[in-house]
């Protein structure tokens, strides 16, 4: 009989197909304009420190109004789709009236009401960096915890070319997430919080540097034991964080000093190393091994074990068995 990977116990288990549940969506729509959706049964950590959700509006027939005032503490990442245009007016100033930048993102702070009018369609996906996300960011790049509460930048649009692309491998996670989806989100958002301080320090004139030594050996051991036994489910950065004794950012990047590669990239390909294990079974079909692992689609499991094999599962199976 084949073996799978344990769950969190770290013990073998042999799952059933009924067990097998593809991985959920990573971006939630937003029910209501500029409110942070809330996963149902979600862990806390990833309930209210990075949130990616996803508002659409169809041209009206006239122009839409709409307000918001959520007491919520994060900044919002408003990265847009399609081109459109609008007006947007945050703690009561006008921020944009007219065509929106397809190669900027919106950003505003906390804590303030805010009111648009729709008057084209409008597609997009928000980030939501919740203030204990970006207090656990500060810590760790300044060496103190901040004073009070985080507030980066007025509202505008930014033009960032890093700030950019890093908003946009976040809008796209749900097409490349897969398995590793969590540990993805939970890197990329790192990066993203870490320019956006650079660039706030920049405007005082000062730098912070950061290097960061490679993950010791018997922290490494644990992380790696853990992704091993965890395979068949998504693995978040804060799991990995926690069983090796260090915060976030600390643990992704001591991980990558240590393995040349992030989190996120080594699950995928410790994922694709143990679905070769279970492709040498014959009872086992490309989409049943797809499942197991966790991936999201068939289509998916072959993207990905393509990038790392070179060859699809077909045709590996074909030269292997």
């Amino acid at each position: 009989m084949t073996s799978f990977p344990g769950m969190a116990s770290g013990r073998a288990e042999t799952p059933t197909f009924a067990d097998l549940v593809a991985p959920p969506k990573i971006i939630l729509p937003e029910i209501e304009w500029r409110k942070r959706p809330v996963r149902k049964g979600a862990p806390p950590d990833a309930g209210h420190r990075v949130t990616l959700a996803r508002w659409t509006v169809t041209k009206p027939v006239k122009p839409l109004e709409m307000e918001a005032n959520h007491p919520d503490d994060s900044h919002l990442i408003t990265f847009p789709l399609v081109p459109s245009s609008l007006e947007f007016f945050f703690a009561g100033k006008q921020v944009i009236s007219g065509r929106i930048q397809m190669d900027a993102v919106l950003i505003t702070g906390p804590g303030e009401p805010s009111r648009t009018v729709f008057t084209n369609t409008f597609d997009c996906v928000r980030i939501y960096l919740s203030q204990s996300f970006l207090a656990e960011c500060f810590t760790e790049i300044y060496g103190h915890s901040p004073t009070g509460p985080i507030e980066l930048f007025d509202p505008h649009f930014m033009a960032d070319p890093v700030v950019f692309q890093l908003a946009s491998l976040l809008a796209q996670v749900d097409d490349d997430g897969g398995p590793a989806g969590p540990t993805f989100v939970d890197g990329v958002s790192i990066a993203l919080a870490a320019r956006l301080f650079t660039l706030n320090s920049m405007r005082g004139g000062a730098l912070v540097a950061n290097r960061s030594a490679p993950l010791p050996k018997w922290r490494l051991k644990r992380a790696v034991d853990y992704i091993q036994a965890n395979l068949t489910r998504p693995i978040y950065l804060a799991e990995l964080s926690n069983v090796a004794g260090l915060t976030r950012m600390h643990f992704a990047a001591q991980f990558r000093a240590a393995t040349g590669c992030s989190p996120h990239n080594y699950i995928l390909r410790r994922k694709v190393t143990y679905s070769q294990r279970l492709l040498l079974d014959p009872q086992l079909s490309i989409a049943d091994v797809a499942a197991i692992m966790g991936f999201s689609s068939q289509a998916h499991f072959t993207v990905v074990f393509k990038r790392v094999v070179g060859k699809t599962p077909v045709r590996w199976r074909r030269c292997s068995c």
